[in-house]
């Protein structure tokens, strides 16, 4: 009766009440498919099989997120090193915490030229062409790896900006400065777009840090704590470019930047699989429910 009750969406007979409610009245006349015990039972197994698979791989997917907030901790701050790449031995206190004696402390204006785009007025939106983001957009598709949005700029307009203040190249990174703050977006060399000023802070890598270890670091209290405290005091939350170039983080060698990012990295990539899995069951079920619940498909 489990399934069959999640299928029916009595949520519909809710609306237009200010608290949605279901009452006798409503159901009394419902009628709904009724096959024998034994098919009922059968049916519910196979759905319950299912379940279990998908909340396996829930429990696996929560478990691999804290090995990763582990390693986070971890490989991020030096406390654990990767072979090879210790230089110099011991650690050292910091206005960051505990470091490796090896490495440095850097503020992000001396790593990055930080800037943002110029203006696009609203009025210049159009229904198609290059893609135009905001930070919502951004903060979905640096998530997703895709995002489907509604705003574009002419092509004329992008190659315009494009050939007179530059676009994002690959391994330069987006972060976002308002709504949802600090998510991040590294570019990639084969998707074009623009994206808002204002809402979206542009750095341009100058080849001294790694765009994949940085983004890495913006999942960290280290950096969400910086960006909470700079956007204190203001109205509506904030990270401006100026509170940007003052974010300070760990500095390790290039080197070990990128083997510490393709270890977290590969780590993501992992939990993303197990996350597809669990969906694809998910999508299953629902077309199991759809044929085994109306009699399509039959088990006995």
């Amino acid at each position: 009766m489990y399934y069959l009750y999640t299928s029916l969406k009595l949520e519909r007979f809710g609306t237009g009440s200010g608290v949605p409610t279901l009452n006798r009245n409503d159901i009394h006349g419902f009628k709904i498919p009724l096959p024998t015990k034994e098919e009922q039972e059968a049916i519910a197994g196979a759905l319950s099989d299912v379940d279990e698979l998908i909340s396996a791989l829930d429990g696996l997917i929560e478990k691999k997120r804290n090995i990763k907030k582990g390693a986070m901790q971890e490989l991020l701050t030096g406390k654990k090193r990767l072979p090879g790449f210790e230089k110099k031995k011991g650690y050292k206190q910091t206005e960051i915490g505990v470091i490796p004696e090896d490495w440095d402390v850097k503020q992000l204006g001396e790593l990055f030229d930080i800037t943002s785009s110029k203006r696009v007025f609203q009025s210049e939106w159009k229904s198609q062409g290059i893609p135009f983001y905001r930070a919502r957009e951004l903060a979905v598709l640096g998530e997703c790896g895709t995002v489907q949005n509604e705003l574009f700029i002419s092509e004329e307009m992008y190659r315009g900006y494009k050939k007179v203040y530059g676009v994002p190249k690959p391994g330069d990174m987006l972060v976002t400065g308002v709504g949802t703050l600090g998510k991040t977006y590294v570019a990639l060399g084969d998707h074009e777009f623009y994206f808002k000023d204002g809402n979206i802070i542009w750095f341009k890598n100058s080849g001294k840090v790694s765009a994949d270890y940085l983004k890495q670091l913006y999942l960290t209290k280290l950096i969400t704590k910086q960006i909470e405290d700079a956007s204190a005091g203001t109205t509506v939350g904030t990270y401006t470019i100026t509170g940007a170039k003052k974010t300070i983080i760990p500095f390790p060698l290039l080197g070990e930047q990128n083997a510490i990012a393709r270890v977290l990295n590969d780590m993501d990539s992992e939990i993303e699989t197990l996350e597809q899995k669990r969906d694809k069951y998910k999508s299953i079920k629902q077309g199991m429910m759809q044929e085994l619940l109306t009699g399509k498909t039959r088990l006995v």
